[in-house]
């Protein structure tokens, strides 16, 4: 059972559930959302993340086997590829099918394909991958965008609508996006025989730099410096211990980098003022991950 519940990557699901909420603070507020069609495109967004996190453990099972990365559950034996397919088909389905419900199946449809995009061509050509990643993130939060909108909303009409708003919403979007982007970048220095720990700190000071210009042009940035100041340590606390005696793995920069995707969501909520999306996004960032670690290790 642990195996299997490995390939879903459950310590980084919440960060799935706050790109939504985020995206529901930008275009309206958590008070507004209608509770069954929140939900749903919540479990939807939950599915095709774990798919993702699936399908990209079965694309790269050859790879992984030559590196020995025993961590694996396909390389370990403790899942089948076969019921692992199985599964990630089933969860791509049913998220599909949620959104689909609706009326969001031109935008999951656009979603999915970005994340195979990324899972079977990104992990292997890096341009793409530093693209397709950041592009399923944003996608995953315009998403929450339309929970309160009209069925048939296209949260880009917002530019000709609100000009000012959407534009504003359109570049935190972006700085959200080179975060993830950083955070692809610097997973694939771990890949490197020699990877630079001079590559990683400046790789982390730009994630930093961009999770502040998200903070300062947020609409309440007060509210959103104070929520960023959580990530901002960890990344400046690792940046330091890259430059003592006895440097980190590689591996453990990317991890902050990770747990931040989480935490950016926090950031961007209480930065648009719902104070109910930020304190949800709270317990799902700092909250859950240390429950679901907890439960994952009474199962081994």
């Amino acid at each position: 059972m642990h195996g299997y519940l490995s390939l879903f990557r459950l310590r980084l699901l919440p960060s799935a559930f706050c790109d939504v909420l985020a995206g529901v603070a930008i275009a309206g507020s958590l008070s507004e959302a209608p509770l069954p069609r929140l939900f749903l495109v919540l479990a939807a967004s939950g599915l095709l993340y774990a798919s993702g996190m699936a399908w990209n453990d079965i694309a790269d099972v050859k790879r992984d086997r030559a590196l020995h990365r025993r961590e694996k559950a396909l390389v370990q034996g403790s899942a089948s590829l076969a019921v692992a397919s199985i599964l990630a088909v089933c969860c791509s389905g049913l998220g599909l099918g949620l959104l689909l419900w609706q009326g969001l199946g031109l935008h999951g449809s656009i979603l999915l394909g970005c994340i195979l995009l990324y899972d079977f061509v990104g992990t292997r050509i890096a341009p793409f991958g530093l693209l397709l990643l950041p592009l399923c993130r944003m996608l995953n939060i315009a998403l929450g965008m339309q929970v309160c909108a009209a069925p048939g909303f296209d949260p880009f009409t917002l530019l000709q609508t609100h000009p000012p708003e959407a534009e504003n919403a359109l570049f935190l979007l972006l700085c959200y996006g080179v975060y993830v982007g950083l955070a692809v970048a610097h997973g694939r220095l771990e890949d490197q025989q020699q990877p630079s720990y001079r590559s990683s700190r400046l790789l982390l000071r730009l994630a930093g730099l961009s999770l502040l210009l998200t903070s300062i042009f947020s609409a309440s940035p007060s509210f959103a410096i104070a929520a960023a100041l959580p990530m901002l340590f960890s990344i400046g606390f690792h940046d330091g211990k890259t430059q003592g005696t006895t440097p980190p793995p590689m591996g453990a920069g990317t991890g902050v980098l990770l747990r931040g995707l989480s935490q950016f969501g926090v950031v961007l909520a209480l930065g648009a003022g719902d104070l109910w999306a930020a304190a949800i996004s709270t317990l799902l960032a700092y909250a859950l991950p240390r429950i679901l670690r907890l439960s994952a290790a009474r199962l081994t």
